[in-house]
């Protein structure tokens, strides 16, 4: 047994491989990451979650619960429920409810770019409450870098990294 985190998953590389699982709260978003931003030729991941979890992990573009896992998974592909587990069956009886969620792998991924799209992406969200200005400055190494990125990518300085859809940050990843 191994610590899924912990494994290198390039040793699977060239083979169809599909996940399922039911995912401890306190990993759910770096391994479904993990397995989303992996070069593996992924074809699904079924998994289980708390719903509140799964609340999170649907959240569009422009809400609260808006972050880098929910545009992750629209790059690589759809969300869908298969089916939701209430709680009484469990034994012992847990405080709340589960969903069975499946992420199909159908979108077209852009290698070349995936690195900077995945680091672009999560420093935008490092600070919810800072513009996308604010947030990149450490990225780009100073302000103007910075200024130039999202001027170039057509954004707005003073956007909030919830406000940016998929696009925004591929087209970030494409100019960086």
């Amino acid at each position: 047994k191994e610590d899924f985190l912990k494994i290198d998953l390039s040793k699977y590389e060239g083979k169809k491989v599909k996940f399922i699982s039911n995912i401890p709260y306190n990993i759910t978003t770096p391994l479904i990451e993990k397995i989303v931003i992996s070069s593996l030729d992924t074809k699904c991941f079924e998994f289980m979650v708390q719903k509140e979890v799964y609340d999170r992990i649907k959240a569009k573009q422009n809400s609260k619960d808006y972050s880098p896992l929910n545009i992750f998974i629209e790059y690589v592909g759809k969300l869908e429920v298969v089916k939701k587990v209430p709680k009484q069956n469990f034994i012992p009886v847990p405080n709340v409810d589960s969903i069975i969620l499946k992420i199909s792998f159908i979108n077209e991924r852009q290698k070349d770019i995936e690195k900077e799209f995945v680091k672009i992406t999560k420093a935008s969200f490092l600070m919810r409450r800072k513009t996308m200005l604010n947030n990149l400055i450490s990225l780009c190494s100073s302000k103007e870098k910075a200024k130039e990125l999202l001027n170039k990518a057509g954004i707005e300085e003073n956007a909030r990294a919830e406000s940016l859809s998929k696009d925004d940050y591929l087209r970030l990843a494409k100019i960086y």
